[in-house]
């Protein structure tokens, strides 16, 4: 990675952690009042949708590379001359 991605990165990561703490200092947020099942579906889901936006995302590249998003030339010809 470039240094000023990293940089970017590392700056997203740190405002997400930011705005997280704040919003729990602010609202009073109580982590005990989700249950550990609660936890675990979260974390479930929160990787679930990564993987799936990852690989999502990996296919749009892939097609694109290997050139099955250009444009494709078909002629028709009408079934009856109008």
């Amino acid at each position: 990675m470039k240094g000023s991605m990293k940089v970017f990165l590392l700056t997203l990561s740190l405002g997400a952690i930011l705005a997280v703490a704040v919003f729990g200092v602010l609202t009073d947020w109580d982590p005990h009042a989700m249950t550990l099942n609660g936890w675990i579906a979260l974390a479930v889901c929160t990787l679930g949708s990564l993987v799936l936006g990852g690989g999502l995302m990996g296919l749009v590249f892939y097609s694109a590379r290997k050139g099955y998003d250009e444009r494709v030339n078909v002629e028709v010809t009408p079934d009856r001359p109008e």
